[in-house]
């Protein structure tokens, strides 16, 4: 039910625009112009580079710093009607970072290799209080938040790799809503990769659990628009209400380990 992951998605080109071709004379004056009063060029930010086609692309840190940086200029925006003090009561800390956890990765499946390093490491698995919880269904150890249902299949199969791990599939287009309920209600789940918006409406049923979550992944892969599940409008505004309704008092209470990877 729903094993099957079909691979055929349209994807949108991207559109470039020409730019206007002015007339010699008014060259001639522009040029005139731009000497006498030349614009200081804004800096770039720390957390972005120019690709190729002149887009401003994401840089994820390595740092722990960094990645709270980051993170809590997503929730900036997400909320950019609150002051900072509001912003405050649910922002990332430093110490909420696992960024050793990049380390494990290799080229070939660094989602598996991080899911596999993460269960064994102490700091986040402590193994004097997860042995002594009861078994939930429908409470992934792991969360894996993609920013399409497309990349979530291509990180489903990563995690799969050579493992025997319990993943739900927690995004659209594979597995309906009733599907995927009917899989959280029957089954232990060691890891689950979903979309923010589908996350957020399994969360508002109250069929997916989050009281075991142990480690949240953030995948900030970019899309052929060098896009990020955190700088896209839509994903980030979800994403950030999933964080601040259901994920920070998890990682307030110090259960709960962030990689953006």
């Amino acid at each position: 039910m729903g094993d099957t992951l079909d691979d055929d998605f349209y994807i949108e080109s991207e559109f470039s625009l020409t730019p206007d071709i002015k007339s010699a004379s008014k060259r001639k004056l522009d040029s005139e112009e731009e000497i006498q009063a030349k614009p200081k060029q804004a800096k770039k930010s720390p957390k972005e580079k120019k690709s190729k086609g002149g887009k401003r692309t994401l840089i994820i840190p390595s740092s722990t710093q960094g990645q709270a940086e980051l993170f809590n200029d997503m929730l900036k925006k997400a909320f950019s009607k609150l002051s900072s003090l509001e912003l405050s009561s649910f922002q990332a800390k430093p110490e909420d970072f696992m960024v050793d956890l990049l380390d494990s990765k290799t080229g070939q499946n660094p989602f598996r290799d991080i899911v596999r390093s993460a269960l064994k490491n102490p700091e986040i698995f402590p193994m004097d209080t997860k042995n002594k919880s009861q078994p939930k269904f429908g409470a992934p150890k792991i969360l894996v938040i993609c920013s399409s249902a497309i990349r979530s299949v291509s990180v489903v199969r990563d995690i799969k790799t050579g493992s025997n791990l319990k993943v739900g599939k927690l995004f659209s287009k594979h597995m309906k809503i009733d599907e995927q309920i009917d899989f959280l209600q029957k089954n232990e789940i060691d890891v689950a990769v979903g979309t923010p918006n589908r996350l957020l409406k399994l969360l508002e049923l109250k069929k997916l659990d989050t009281s075991n979550l142990s480690l949240l992944i953030i995948d900030c892969q970019r899309d052929n628009k060098m896009r990020t599940v955190i700088d896209m409008d839509d994903t980030r505004k979800d994403l950030s209400i999933l964080w601040k309704n259901e994920l920070y008092p998890h990682s307030a209470s110090d259960s709960t380990k962030i990689v953006l990877i």
